[in-house]
């Protein structure tokens, strides 16, 4: 009795997860990202983003902003589950995925010129909250990214 109940709840699990990760993959990649008026935009009035214009530190490099923009790609190229969209001299989207439902998360990044910093702005697509996703992912990056530049 036990053994069908547990094949059920695992078969309903596995027919969960892939329900949730077919819906994950379909959320459309938001028109308005990028930067604007030299920022970039703000986040939506969800507690899915963080935003380094909006009470997060940005992340500090010495100055040479193509070193730091090389040295920020280079990470983000090997970034578990990321994908690298655009990339100009003065700024990054990527799309970065969740492990076990694969939500997209966009993920930008801003050097402007003459600042000796990189703003960022990370937001999930779809869902109210990330749990703080967003945040501890753009914290993990930072600190990789202020190693590599030391």
């Amino acid at each position: 009795m036990i053994g069908k109940i547990t094949i059920a709840l695992i078969a309903a699990l596995i027919a969960f997860i892939i329900g949730v990760r077919m819906i994950a993959h379909r959320a459309p990649r938001p028109d308005r990202l990028g930067v604007a008026g030299s920022k970039l935009l703000p986040c939506p009035d969800k507690p899915n983003c963080a935003s380094s214009l909006e009470g997060l530190e940005p992340f500090p490099h010495s100055g040479d902003r193509g070193a730091a923009h090389a040295t920020l790609l280079g990470i983000l190229k090997t970034w578990p589950r990321t994908e690298v969209i655009q990339t100009t001299d003065d700024y990054i989207h990527v799309e970065f995925r969740s492990r076990v439902f694969s939500f997209i998360d966009d993920g930008e990044f801003y050097l402007p010129e003459g600042e000796s910093v990189i703003h960022y702005r990370s937001a999930a697509r779809m869902g109210h909250s990330d749990l703080g996703a967003n945040a501890s992912r753009m914290s993990d990056i930072g600190s990789t990214l202020v190693e590599k530049l030391k």
